[in-house]
């Protein structure tokens, strides 16, 4: 997913700062266009993948990152890339801290977008599925649960949450097109350390 996070920053650039989309407009249409990539990554990466072990999991999925580095390089090249964009009204001082109007849009945003996401898994009959499946494909499927359609939704769902984060960060932090395997082996520690039960564990190890 840091890959998707990167699609992200690169989709803010092109929209805010190439096509002069507004930023409340463009940070979500960022998030749209990576889950629509990650749709179709799932599709030709993970979904063919789903019944083969973990390792051949990791294996294809590596090679499908690797993919998109180099979509990336080729399409806006290897220099690192920043967006200007501030937000003074929102900036913060804290006693001798100070927290720049970009840094707490993004903050927020994230934790409404969290918010947003408990609520989809465990107060709607998508998030039930989401649930069901992933606890045991073939029964889920037994009960009438289309697997397929609930995988490519949720993983675009997790595509689209890493292209949000993106789009938020990119005006303080600059990305080229290899800083994706270094969020994602952050990522793959706080998993490994917080679990994947529980979504709030997973927030607090990475605070």
């Amino acid at each position: 997913h840091g890959e998707f996070v990167v699609a992200g920053m690169y989709a803010m650039i092109w929209l805010h700062q190439d096509l002069g989309i507004p930023a409340l407009l463009a940070v979500p249409a960022s998030a749209l266009l990576v889950a629509l990539l990650g749709m179709v990554f799932e599709r030709l990466t993970v979904e063919p993948i789903i019944g083969h072990s973990h390792f051949m999991q990791m294996i294809v999925t590596l090679g499908g990152l690797i993919i998109l580095q180099q979509i990336a390089a080729l399409t806006f090249g290897d220099a690192a890339k920043g967006l200007k964009l501030s937000y003074p009204a929102l900036d913060l001082r804290l006693g001798g801290a100070f927290i720049s109007g970009t840094r707490v849009v993004a903050a927020g945003v994230a934790l409404l977008a969290i918010a947003l996401v408990l609520f989809l898994l465990h107060r709607t009959y998508f998030g039930r599925a989401v649930r069901a499946v992933a606890d045991n494909r073939s029964s889920a499927q037994l009960m009438g649960v289309d697997t397929l359609r609930v995988n490519l939704t949720a993983f675009a769902l997790g595509a689209g949450c890493a292209g949000l984060a993106g789009a938020l960060v990119i005006p303080f932090l600059f990305v080229s097109p290899f800083v994706g395997m270094g969020l994602t082996v952050k990522s793959f520690v706080v998993v490994m350390i917080a679990g994947s039960s529980s979504m709030l564990r997973i927030l607090a190890v990475s605070i």
